[in-house]
């Protein structure tokens, strides 16, 4: 995965039993350990020039330096998942006691790494399907029990609002000024559809369209 000029990668070291945190220019003399991982790397991605990935349940962060690699969750944050970075930040998924798995953000920072906000209150779950900035503003595809919907949010739990349900869309993505995701969940009379996908695309765009720039 890309951290700037080099490429940082997950390495099992089969004469230390341990794995490591790569990173390289693409030179053999340019290749060498970031640090040495206690526990398999179970998710690695990057962006804005860090890299991100769980080991042993906690959500680290690096910027290819030994320095500048650090514990971003306690222990009290368990399982992450779902770990999709844009805009140099990361957004996952984790759970509370008391709390189900619901979405959190991380700026790399320990300060900055928090709970977005509780859509299933109690031990009810919500998963992140994608991501993506749309006039610099992050936008997150969830799913829970209600079905897809659509959330934007400024980094803060007050901020973190839905804005549309988006039934069985699978992607988003910001592109000519709208943002974008399929609706392989509506029929093109916008009833439930029986088999997928009858939405045309003039039609879909429209709605899309209508409800980001509302």
């Amino acid at each position: 995965f890309p951290v700037g000029d080099l490429l940082v990668f997950a390495f099992y070291n089969p004469s230390s039993y341990r794995w490591d945190l790569m990173r390289t220019n693409g030179t053999a003399a340019g290749t060498t350990r970031v640090v040495q991982v206690p526990a398999r790397i179970e998710s690695l991605t990057s962006a804005g020039g860090f890299a991100w990935y769980v080991t042993q349940g906690v959500v680290w962060c690096s910027n290819a330096t030994a320095s500048g690699t650090l514990a971003l969750t306690a222990s009290s944050v368990l399982t992450p998942a779902d770990l999709k970075a844009t805009g140099g930040l990361l957004f996952f998924t984790a759970v509370e006691a008391g709390v189900g798995r619901e979405p959190w953000m991380s700026d790399g920072t320990v300060a900055g790494t928090r709970r977005l906000a509780d859509f299933e209150p109690g031990e009810g779950s919500s998963r992140l399907l994608a991501v993506t900035l749309h006039h610099g503003t992050p936008y997150l595809l969830l799913q829970n029990a209600q079905g897809r919907f659509l959330v934007k949010t400024d980094g803060t739990p007050a901020g973190t609002v839905k804005v549309a349900d988006a039934p069985g869309a699978t992607w988003l993505v910001s592109r000519g000024g709208a943002l974008l995701f399929d609706l392989t969940g509506y029929s093109a009379t916008g009833e439930p559809a029986n088999r997928p996908p009858q939405v045309t695309r003039e039609a879909a765009f429209a709605r899309i369209y209508g409800e980001a720039s509302g």
